[in-house]
């Protein structure tokens, strides 16, 4: 049963990786595809480490939903849909009116591929382009929509709708027996409805990309796939009204306190580079930023009130950003580099 879980995902990351390298050619704009921008790509990967800490985070808050439910006596025996039938009845049952395999297989499609090329792209689009305000934003967005939405799964367990009302057919998991396995990993009772996750984190990076971005080919098809996604999960018995609504709210709360309140957020983060900085004696030394349009070298004096600073390239007027944590492990492992070099 264990390997059966784990099929879904074994097939899920060749494809997924194939449609990244297919959307860098679709939606990076030809000014970051520059032979300046692929040679730093240790740069890149510095801060995708960064990042990606935080989805550490989250899955284990994942492993770990059924102990915690179990510690407060709330067993996979319960559920709580039947409070959603009295607000809004089998509403959702209108959107299976229209079944037809073609569809079923599309809408599938959306769910299993669509929603999480969504994310990854928006993340790696942002890192590459070096986005970092956004990339920040979209971080600490991301992780404050699941830690909102996990006291609901843990406390208020909704099943999904294909296996609640008689009206509706689970028809994606009706496609196969690996499909649910493989969703099982990280909705073991399929009870995680309420908010809907992939409504709240496919349209809060839809407003990052939309309003903090200006890739225009990646706009219209952020907003193209996350409409989508809204349908796929009711046409599927999946979600209830209730949670793409609340999923709705959950992304807006999370997208204006992230942008409003960034600055606050990231204080403590300021904190840890600043200590970083003095631990490797680097206070009051300068970094060089490689400029995105014409490539040149700008030595930049970092503030330390912030992580992500910016600074305009004397020779073609470039505003670029820069992350400051990514510029100075790049320059530690640099002089480590050229010490090792000289030995």
């Amino acid at each position: 049963m264990l390997d059966t879980q784990y099929i879904l995902s074994m097939a899920m990351f060749p494809l997924l990786a194939l449609m990244i390298w297919a959307g860098y050619y679709v939606f990076v704009p030809d000014n970051f595809r520059g032979s300046h921008v692929s040679s730093r790509m240790h740069e890149l990967l510095i801060v995708t480490l960064m990042y990606i800490l935080p989805l550490g985070f989250i899955y284990v808050l994942v492993d770990i939903q059924d102990a915690i439910a179990n510690m407060f006596g709330m067993g996979s025996y319960l559920n709580y849909a039947e409070y959603l039938i009295m607000v809004e009845g089998n509403i959702v049952s209108y959107f299976q009116n229209i079944t037809t395999p073609l569809l079923t297989y599309v809408n599938s499609a959306i769910y299993l591929f669509g929603f999480p090329f969504l994310l990854v792209f928006t993340f790696f689009i942002l890192v590459y382009t070096r986005k970092f305000r956004a990339l920040q934003e979209y971080t600490i967005a991301f992780v404050l929509v699941y830690v909102i939405a996990y006291p609901f799964f843990v406390f208020f367990p909704v099943e999904v709708t294909g296996y609640t009302l008689h009206s509706v057919d689970p028809l994606l998991y009706n496609l196969s027996p690996i499909i649910v396995e493989g969703i099982k990993l990280s909705d073991p009772g399929l009870d995680n409805c309420l908010p809907s996750l992939h409504t709240a984190l496919s349209i809060t990076a839809m407003l990052i990309v939309v309003f903090r971005t200006n890739f225009i080919r990646f706009k219209m098809f952020s907003i193209g796939i996350t409409t989508s996604i809204l349908f796929t999960i009711l046409y599927l018995g999946i979600h209830w009204m209730t949670d793409m609504i609340a999923g709705i709210v959950l992304a807006l709360a999370a997208y204006f306190i992230t942008t409003k309140y960034r600055e606050t957020i990231t204080k403590l983060s300021a904190g840890i580079l600043l200590s970083i900085k003095n631990r490797i004696g680097m206070v009051d030394k300068s970094i060089t930023v490689l400029c995105i349009n014409c490539a040149c070298e700008i030595s930049v004096n970092p503030s330390t009130s912030s992580s992500v600073g910016s600074v305009q390239c004397p020779y073609c007027d470039t505003v670029q950003e820069y992350h400051l944590l990514t510029h100075l492990l790049e320059q530690q492992v640099k002089a480590k580099f050229n010490t090792k070099s000289r030995l």
